[in-house]
């Protein structure tokens, strides 16, 4: 089962005048975020509004970014479903048209661990390519225990890495060391992405790069060949980005740069907003 590491590119989903998929401007982004630097292409995440698409637009977005990347690095798929029925319906797709890796969120509304672990269990039974554990407590109002992440890894082969998207540096040192390399683990949240690399995970999952773009490379780069003190530095530079993206929402904030920047991506979709005047100016 491959392992990611590195910068894991996130893509948002941009739309065109009618508010439907833009798929021109998604092979852009997808290419510009190659040129960047990106280890693998990630789509139908949080800042890809996953939650918001239809199950055809899922559909036209993952065929349009594995025969975008074209196997020039990994290409992931987030996979948001509410039961384990229809994550495997939209996770076997993902596997069909050329998937390498699986994001999985956990079930909004698991009531237990066991109920969980069925969760995965049941998704993994059909599938060949490797399950990246989604760990979103901001999403999913539960932040999945270490002792229990590391369950998942024992007990469901497929499952070789962890996004790990909480704030807590210290989680993510502890969990590393749970692990004991069974499993990769990524960073998902952006602000704590140089303490957390620092620390030992093995990645860092990001949309920042269409904003920053090869400015994250270069702070993966610069932990990974032992310069602390410059990977600090040039992370600092964006901090503030960094905890302004989080706040006020991965893709609003990043569409409304690009829209700045005249890509002209869309707005979000409700009931996500769009970035307010007075939030651009800042």
């Amino acid at each position: 089962m491959k392992k990611l590491s590195g910068v894991i590119s996130y893509v948002i989903t941009p739309y065109n005048a009618l508010g439907n998929l833009d798929v021109v401007k998604m092979s852009i982004i997808i290419n510009e975020l190659i040129h960047d630097g990106a280890d693998a292409i990630a789509i139908l995440g949080c800042a890809g509004e996953c939650s918001s698409l239809t199950n055809d637009e899922k559909k036209l977005a993952i065929s349009l970014a594995v025969d975008c990347v074209k196997s020039r690095v990994p290409v992931v798929v987030g996979i948001c479903e509410s039961t384990p029925q229809e994550s495997t319906v939209m996770a076997e797709f993902a596997q069909s048209q050329g998937a390498d890796v699986l994001m999985i969120s956990p079930a909004l509304n698991y009531a237990s661990d066991d109920e969980l672990i069925e969760h995965y269990r049941a998704i993994s039974e059909s599938l060949i390519i490797p399950i990246m554990v989604y760990n979103n407590p901001a999403v999913t109002g539960t932040d999945i225990s270490i002792e229990l992440l590391c369950k998942l890894v024992e007990q469901i082969p497929s499952i070789v890495m962890i996004k790990e998207s909480s704030s807590s540096v210290e989680k993510v040192d502890h969990l590393i060391k749970a692990l004991n390399g069974k499993a990769n683990v990524l960073c998902g949240c952006n602000f704590i992405a140089v303490e957390a690399l620092l620390a030992g995970a093995d990645g860092w999952c990001t949309v920042s790069p269409s904003l920053i773009g090869n400015k994250a490379k270069s702070i993966y780069k610069l932990v990974k060949n032992g310069n602390k003190i410059e990977a600090i530095q040039l992370f600092e530079k964006y901090r503030l980005l960094f905890e302004f993206m989080v706040n006020n929402g991965l893709s609003s904030v990043v569409k409304a740069g690009l829209n700045y920047f005249g890509q002209a991506v869309g707005e979000p979709r409700k009931p996500l907003g769009k970035l307010s005047d007075d939030k651009k100016q800042n």
